[in-house]
């Protein structure tokens, strides 16, 4: 899978397969037929890891195929890891069962998590299906966009990094954050948004206002690459968004339907900065993934195909 998912929708769905290519590799993964049976023997339970132990997956085996692992799955265990569960982020222990379950990824919502999460989050993985914990991610994009402030540190809004800092400063603070979200059990983050925009919002009307860096697509790229290129350097997996480019859009999609231009008018400003993050090939730079102990993931984004709708 990759790390620059390009919308929200796609981000949520995809993300399981990620944890799964990324930690089956190390061969240690067994497909559990029941959810129901899996157990945790008391002997098992008599240390208390970390919170960077329990989320961290064990180290990658010489010679381990991650394919050949995938290949003994179910197909109900792998449905499982397309799968991405929403949770509180001051009761994340709610979602046991979908952990349980084997569900790929935890969406966290909430405004002021715990000083608790991460130790809430490291009860939560012992739980997993087959030992494979779920990629835990959240929204801290910056400005009002953020879940988690209080743990990590307030962000400026993207348009204001981009006005106001140089890019070697937006992936220093980028960093800063990345690692912090990575101390509190975070191994995604749904940022940064590439979008072009100049406008206000965001509201019903204009989804991103100041969520976008800028609405020039050199600008927005250099500053969201500088903001993904951070997260990684601390530890975390940026998702670019919203591909293919909701700064265009004739309205905001988490209020009703919209339109975006022409794929000629698309391809010509909006995609400039998504196809950007897919030649940087972020995901093969990231060798934080799941705790930096699995192999770097290789599939890439090849290409992207649209069809216009006559």
């Amino acid at each position: 899978m990759l790390s620059f998912f390009t919308t929200r929708t796609r981000a949520l769905g995809a993300a399981g397969v990620l944890a799964a290519l990324a930690t089956a590799s190390g061969c240690s993964v067994r497909d559990t037929p029941t959810p129901g049976a899996t157990q945790h023997p008391a002997s098992a339970r008599t240390a208390t890891p970390t919170p960077s132990q329990a989320a961290a997956p064990a180290s990658t085996p010489t010679g381990c195929n991650p394919a050949a692992v995938l290949s003994g799955w179910s197909t109900a265990r792998r449905a499982a890891q397309l799968v991405v569960a929403p949770a509180q982020e001051d009761d994340v222990l709610a979602a046991r069962p979908m952990v349980e379950a084997g569900v790929g990824g935890l969406l966290l919502f909430g405004s002021a998590a715990p000083a608790s999460l991460p130790t809430q989050l490291a009860a939560l993985h012992r739980h997993a299906l087959g030992g494979l914990p779920p990629l835990v991610m959240t929204d801290e994009e910056g400005g009002e966009i953020q879940r988690m402030a209080n743990l990590v540190g307030n962000l400026p809004w993207p348009r204001t990094m981009a006005a106001t800092m140089t890019t070697g400063q937006v992936r220093a603070l980028a960093a800063q954050v990345g690692r912090r979200m990575r101390a509190a059990g975070i191994t995604m983050d749904l940022a940064p948004v590439l979008d072009l925009s100049d406008s206000p919002g965001p509201n019903a009307t204009y989804p991103d206002g100041p969520r976008s860096f800028s609405v020039h697509p050199a600008v927005a790229t250099a500053y969201g690459l500088a903001f993904a290129e951070g997260l990684q350097d601390g530890g975390v997996i940026p998702v670019v968004k919203h591909f293919p480019g909701l700064g265009q859009a004739s309205a905001n999609t988490d209020f009703g339907r919209a339109s975006v231009p022409p794929l000629g008018t698309l391809r010509s400003a909006a995609l400039l900065p998504f196809a950007a993050a897919i030649k940087h090939d972020l995901q093969r730079r990231d060798r934080h993934a799941q705790g930096g102990k699995s192999e770097e993931i290789e599939t890439r984004l090849r290409g992207i195909r649209f069809r216009e709708k006559s």
